[in-house]
């Protein structure tokens, strides 16, 4: 890979999906899309992409993903390139007046830095913190919470939801492994898909036996499983919802809840 590739990542997906969202939702004409990848070099990847004009111009379900993909192949070649392909497309096809950048914070943040990368744009050095947590276990932890302080600041508040969910069930999964390891394996993990158990079952089994953890904690209880169940419903809300208005209310409404279940997790971990 060289310097001038970069590597998919849940960010980058989300990031994408909310481009290309923002996009089809907006756009008032079907829209020539190859002139945009020949521009910024990208002619190849439009001719293995076919189904992006095609589903758009039948009105198919699958248009948006199909934009999606071809965005994300580009951006995995050469993101500033693709970077400055967005940019092109938002200002010259969507042309968005000051009520619709009012509505959608990240694309207003997407345009104003032109054609830098997406996890460029706020160096977390630079940014307000959304949740203040530390110490944490290992550097997944520390990017995975640099990253939720960083879509936040973007304002691309869908990857924020998104990511914090999958914070907390990363948490889930790493106390119920190191409580019970292989003895009890199938509360955590299912053998026969090599896979972890869905969030909604990691949590169940969690609450059936949170009088385990009551020595660390006697304090936990329904109230505690109900926190975790609201941030598990919103991250998957926000990934397949995809709708933008009001979400940074409710972030703002419920990162002191975020910070305080990502502790308790955090010293139940640390108390195994």
């Amino acid at each position: 890979m060289t310097s001038d590739q970069t590597e998919e990542t849940p960010e980058l997906m989300t990031f994408l999906s909310n481009i290309s969202h923002f996009i089809t939702s907006n756009q008032k004409s079907l829209i020539d899309w190859e002139p945009y990848f020949q521009r910024f070099t990208f002619s190849d990847i439009y001719k293995k992409c076919p189904r992006v004009y095609q589903s758009q111009y039948f009105g198919d379900n699958d248009y948006e993903w199909r934009l999606t993909e071809a965005l994300k192949m580009a951006y995995l070649k050469n993101p500033t390139y693709a970077h400055s392909m967005i940019i092109a497309m938002i200002q010259e096809e969507i042309k968005p007046n000051d009520q619709l950048l009012q509505n959608n914070p990240f694309i207003e943040e997407v345009l104003s830095k032109g054609g830098t990368p997406i996890n460029m744009i706020v160096p977390l050095s630079q940014s307000n913190k959304y949740i203040k947590i530390s110490p944490l276990p290992n550097p997944f932890y520390e990017e995975l919470v640099e990253n939720i302080c960083k879509t936040y600041n973007c304002g691309i508040y869908i990857a924020t939801e998104i990511l914090s969910r999958k914070l907390i069930e990363n948490l889930v999964i790493d106390v119920l492994r190191k409580k019970y390891g292989t003895t009890r394996l199938d509360l955590y993990y299912i053998t026969a898909n090599r896979r972890f158990q869905p969030f909604s079952t990691l949590v169940n089994n969690f609450e059936i036996n949170i009088s385990d953890f009551h020595y660390i904690i006697p304090s936990l209880d329904r109230d505690f499983i109900n926190k975790i169940n609201k941030f598990r419903d919103s991250g998957n809300s926000a990934a397949h919802n995809l709708e933008f208005q009001g979400v940074k209310d409710k972030l703002d409404k419920n990162n002191l809840d975020l910070e305080s279940v990502v502790k308790t997790l955090l010293r139940l971990l640390s108390s195994l």
